[in-house]
């Protein structure tokens, strides 16, 4: 299980999965793990037309 998983309280293995699967498209895409409870800014990047 990944320490990830366990921080989280992970028990079983789709548990483990999905904060390492949030880890993997933060990094492709930028993203920095904050949280966003404090966050004032916009979250999503404006679409480009």
């Amino acid at each position: 299980m990944s320490s990830l998983g366990r921080a989280l309280g992970a028990r079983t293995p789709d548990e483990t999965v999905v904060p390492i699967a949030a880890e993997i498209i933060a990094g492709r895409w930028g993203g920095t793990g904050e949280r966003l409870t404090g966050v004032e800014r916009p979250i999503h990047r404006t679409a480009e037309r």
